[in-house]
This record gives C-alpha cells, sequence and structure tokens, in this order.
C-alpha cells in the first residue's frame, strides 16, 4: 500500500501529471499531443488496446485464461502501469517530443527519438525492482515491451490506449510469476483489495488529467485539436 500509494499514485501520477499540466499551460506542448483525446478517439483506442492486447496475451500460451485470474492480474499491475505511461511517455516522452519539434526536427525522427528514450527508460528503471525483474535479460525484454507500448502512444497518440495495451503486455510475467510461486489459485476468486486498488488508481488518473491538464489544455493559438 506504502509503494502504491506514494511511488504509484503520489509521485508517479500526481506529481508527474502537474508538471505535465505545467508543460501544457507554458505551450510547450497539448494535451492531445500527449495523448489525450476527445473521449470518442479515446473510447476506439482503448478498445483496439484491450483487443490487441488480449490477443497478445493468449497466443503466449499464459499459465491460465480463467477471466477471473486475468481480472486479478490486471487489477494488480494497472497501479504500476498508470504510472509508468505518466511518467516514463506522458511526462519525459512527450516532453523530448515537444523539445524536438521546438527545434524543427521533422516529425517521424522526433518520434522516433521519442520512442527510443520512453523504451530505454522503462526498460532500465527496472533495476529499482525485485528479481527477476532486474536482471539484465529482463530489462532487455522489458525495452522490448516498452517499444510495442511507444508504437501505441507515439502513432496512434492514444494515452489511455497506450494503458490498456501496455497493461496487458504485463499480465503474462505476472501470472507465470504466480503460477511459479503457487499463488495462482489464489486469484480464481476475485481479490478485493486489488480491484479496489486499481479502481482507485484510475480515478486518480483520469481526474488529475481532466481537472489539471483540460484546464490549461488549449493550443497557443487558442484552439484545441482533436
Amino acid at each position: 500500500m506504502l509503494y502504491t500509494g506514494i511511488a504509484n499514485l503520489l509521485i508517479g501520477t500526481v506529481l508527474a501529471l502537474w508538471l505535465v499540466r505545467e508543460f501544457v499551460a507554458a505551450g510547450f506542448s497539448t494535451r492531445e499531443r500527449l495523448g489525450f483525446r476527445s473521449p470518442r478517439r479515446t473510447l476506439v483506442a482503448v478498445f483496439l488496446a484491450g483487443v490487441l492486447g488480449l490477443a497478445l496475451y493468449v497466443v503466449q500460451h499464459p499459465p491460465s485464461t480463467d477471466p477471473i485470474v486475468v481480472l486479478n492480474a490486471f487489477a494488480q499491475v494497472l497501479p504500476v502501469s498508470i504510472a509508468e505511461i505518466v511518467v516514463c511517455w506522458v511526462l519525459v516522452g512527450g516532453s523530448v517530443l515537444a523539445l524536438l519539434r521546438k527545434r524543427g526536427t521533422n516529425e517521424p525522427l522526433s518520434k522516433a527519438i521519442a520512442l527510443v528514450v520512453s523504451s530505454v527508460l522503462f526498460g532500465v528503471y527496472h533495476l529499482a525492482h525485485s528479481p527477476p525483474f532486474n536482471t539484465p535479460e529482463m530489462i532487455g525484454l522489458l525495452t522490448g515491451v516498452g517499444v510495442v507500448t511507444s508504437l501505441f502512444y507515439f502513432v496512434g497518440q492514444a494515452a489511455y490506449g497506450a494503458l490498456v495495451l501496455h497493461n496487458f503486455l504485463a499480465l503474462f510475467g505476472v501470472t507465470s510469476a504466480l503460477a511459479e510461486a503457487g499463488q495462482l489459485g489464489t486469484y480464481q476468486e476475485p481479490v478485493v483489495p486489488l480491484l479496489v486498488t486499481a479502481a482507485v488508481s484510475l480515478t486518480v488518473l483520469v481526474s488529475m488529467e481532466r481537472t489539471l491538464i483540460l484546464s490549461s489544455g488549449d493550443t497557443p493559438s487558442g484552439t484545441a485539436e482533436d
């Protein structure tokens, strides 16, 4: 609870989005370029990401496809994924992209550089995690996962879609670790604390994004992009 509350919610979500708000308010970037699009585009992106993410999970022949197990595992990973998306992609990746644009770098190259920075940052930060996620092999693998998330984020410009896809990409590793530890059986019933924590984390993300960034979300010219 301390890790989730302090590292993921307060620092990785609230503080990071407050910094993003300052960037938007200063005209450094826009909410749309940072992946916070209209409700319609957001729903479409989330749906597509969910279908793609679930398909990628199933084709890996995971330890379990039980809907309750998948739901619990999805809920367990979600608070961490939210902080990862906000910090690695929205805050850092979005800043790199905006800086390169300001300096006149062409769009494809700007996105390619931002993609590499976000993906490598996501992989390398796992040095702070416990084994086996802090091993060189796992860091390399997770950097590859970061590239997949980056493609969805920078090409589709959809933060919530990238979040859903990113969370699904983590499911195989989580369920495999649970199976190896003999704990998968405990996930066959709804784990209320995990579900509540996930719901709170998502609520914080949406409320902070809407209240902090929407209020300063006009483009420098005074018109909002779709």
